[in-house]
C-alpha cells in the first residue's frame, strides 16, 4: 500500500513546515521524487523516480488539472466536481501516484479521499471539513457552521489554511513569510522510504537554500 512520509514545506496545525508525499513500493532509491515550488509555495514541477519532469497546470481555484512533460505532452490529467470529488479515471496515469497535490491546491491523502488544507482535513464527498473551525465565527452568522468549506461556495472561494475563506479572484490576501524566501524555484526532496511499523516513514528533508521557514496564505 501507500505510506506517508514528510519533508519541510507547508505548515501543519502546529506551525511546523511539513508537506506530505507518499511512497510506492519498498525500494528507497527507485522511489525518490522531487517537487519544485515558487516562493509562495505554488507547485511548479514534479520529477518522478525515472528522472522525468512533469509541469503543473492549475485552474482558477488552484486545482491541479494537468501534468505535462518538457515537450508539452500531457502525462496526467485530473477533473473534479465543484466540491472536489475526482472524476473516476482522470488521475489513473502512472505519474499521478507521486503527485501529492489536487483539488484547490490541497494535499491528497493517498489512503483515503480526504484533502488536507492547512490546519484541517476536508472531505469532498460531503463538502465539509472533518474538524470544526478553531476560529470563532459568532460575528458572522453566515459562517456559523464551523465544518463549512469555503462559505459553501466552492465555485468562487477556497480555504487554503482551513481557517479562513478566500475570494480567489478578488481577495487582496496577504502573504506571511516567516523568514526570507530564496530564489525562484525552491526544491523539496522526498526520499520515499520503506514503511515503519506505524506505516509512516522518517524522512531526511533537504530544504532549498534560502527558503522561508514557512509561507502561509492569509485570507480576510
Amino acid at each position: 500500500g501507500l505510506n506517508n512520509v514528510y519533508a519541510y514545506g507547508r505548515t501543519d496545525a502546529n506551525g511546523i513546515p511539513l508537506v506530505k508525499a507518499h511512497t510506492v513500493g519498498l525500494n528507497t532509491l527507485d522511489n525518490t521524487a522531487f517537487l519544485v515550488h515558487d516562493p509562495q509555495g505554488t507547485p511548479i514541477a514534479l520529477r518522478t523516480p525515472d528522472g522525468q519532469v512533469h509541469y503543473y497546470t492549475q485552474d482558477g481555484l488552484g486545482s491541479v488539472t494537468h501534468l505535462t512533460n518538457q515537450n508539452g505532452a500531457t502525462t496526467g490529467t485530473y477533473s473534479y466536481d465543484p466540491w472536489g470529488v475526482t472524476t473516476p479515471g482522470q488521475n489513473a496515469a502512472e505519474v499521478t501516484r507521486f503527485n501529492p497535490y489536487g483539488y484547490a491546491g490541497g494535499i491528497d491523502d493517498p489512503n483515503s479521499t480526504l484533502v488536507h488544507f492547512g490546519q484541517r482535513w476536508y472531505d469532498p464527498a460531503t463538502g465539509r471539513f472533518t474538524q470544526p473551525d478553531s476560529l470563532e465565527t459568532l460575528a458572522d452568522p453566515t459562517r456559523a457552521n464551523r465544518y463549512e468549506y469555503a462559505a459553501s461556495n466552492p465555485i468562487n472561494y477556497v480555504d487554503p489554511t482551513g481557517l479562513s475563506t478566500c475570494d480567489f479572484f478578488d481577495d487582496t490576501s496577504a502573504l506571511l513569510l516567516a523568514g526570507s524566501a530564496g530564489a525562484f524555484g525552491i526544491a523539496y526532496y522526498f526520499p520515499l522510504v520503506a514503511p515503519t511499523a506505524f506505516g509512516v516513514g522518517v524522512v531526511t528533508g533537504i530544504l532549498g537554500a534560502g527558503v522561508a521557514a514557512g509561507v502561509e496564505l492569509l485570507c480576510d
